[in-house]
């Protein structure tokens, strides 16, 4: 197994004085803030998430010979990487320090400290990256993890025929990958309607949701808008009838019917309606708490077809927006005339 470290510089200012804190003694209390369960990995993509790469997690290290503070995010590999695999991981893990998880993971200590952690300053040091061989083998991937991560790349490249051949050999339908994904949500967020259809009729479960609670149904309705033509409505009525629940939100409150009216998929929210989609249901969330599939809307036929469902024009979301506050033109008109507004 290979520990893979990268290090980067860390520029700490005080806010009294807007200057970089040099003193030796105060930078050294930052020493081991770190993200915690979040890392780096866990948002690996593509051909770096192909890696299996573990850790990750944004950590502040006070050196002592330069006493100077430093970011280090440290991972686990089976092997060692190439220069041009260790490049990607560099560029990804600067990323993560800076507009990821190392973005908000120290806002509440610098409030307290009264200071502004940079972990991408313009200057300050090179970003530094060492492979090391701890001398223990790395362990060996059973038969079904193999499968399931073939699996996840077929489905990927949309390719039907592999994936078959590899249900056939008794792949695991209901296993995760990143993000939570189960192998029918990363058939519907690819876009692979036929692979998508196939993974239902073999007994993929409708009702597995991912990390953020996004079920099959809501991934289908929130791509709707990116195929346009059948706007999913074939996928969703499988999923449907496969069990899932019309209803089923996600983390925030959100459900299909208001995703596929951000879609604007006018034909898939009127499949959702005829199934039992409440057109009065509110999201929960903390920044956008309280609205409803008509707030959502994207177009005035979607505006019409939830109108004719029984949709509340006069609705208000928790920041005392109306409805007709989040469109413009002849749907944000119409909604006005429905809730007796001039």
């Amino acid at each position: 197994m290979f520990t893979i470290t990268i290090s980067g510089p860390v520029v700490v200012t005080d806010d009294a004085t807007d200057k970089p804190i040099t003193d030796a003694k105060r930078l050294q209390t930052f020493d081991g803030l770190s993200s915690g369960r979040e890392t780096c990995s866990k948002y690996h993509h593509g051909e770096l998430a192909d890696l299996e790469l573990k850790g990750g997690a944004v950590k502040l290290v006070f050196d002592s010979t330069k006493k100077k503070l430093r970011v280090v995010s440290e991972f686990t590999s089976s092997r060692k990487l190439t220069k041009e695999e260790l490049r990607a991981l560099v560029d990804d893990t600067q990323g993560q320090w800076s507009d990821g998880i190392g973005e908000g993971c120290f806002d509440s200590v610098m409030d307290k400290r009264k200071v502004f952690i940079d972990l991408s300053p313009d200057s300050g040091g090179k970003v530094k990256a060492t492979q090391t061989d701890d001398g223990k083998p790395a362990p060996k991937k059973s038969p079904a993890k193999v499968a399931s991560v073939a699996l996840g790349k077929a489905i990927a490249a949309g390719d039907l025929a592999k994936v078959k051949e590899l249900v056939e050999a008794k792949a695991n339908l209901n296993t995760r990958g990143q993000y939570g994904y189960t192998p029918l949500i990363a058939a519907i967020a690819n876009d692979h309607l036929e692979v998508a259809l196939y993974l239902i009729e073999q007994g993929a479960d409708v009702t597995l949701a991912d990390n953020d609670r996004d079920t099959p149904l809501l991934w289908a309705a929130l791509r709707a808008d990116e195929v346009k033509r059948h706007q999913n409505v074939q996928l969703a009525e499988a999923i449907l009838d496969a069990g899932a629940e019309v209803n089923a939100h996600n983390r925030g409150g959100v459900t299909p019917l208001m995703l596929a009216a951000g879609s604007g998929a006018a034909k898939l929210v009127e499949l959702l309606l005829a199934r039992g989609a409440d057109v009065k249901a509110k999201t929960t969330g903390k920044h956008n708490g309280g609205c409803t599939a008509l707030m959502y809307a994207s177009g005035i036929a979607v505006v019409r077809v939830l109108l004719d469902a029984g949709a509340d024009p006069k609705a208000v979301d928790d920041d005392r927006m109306h409805t007709w506050d989040f469109h413009t033109g002849a749907a944000a008109k119409l909604l006005k005339e429905k809730a007796g507004v001039k």
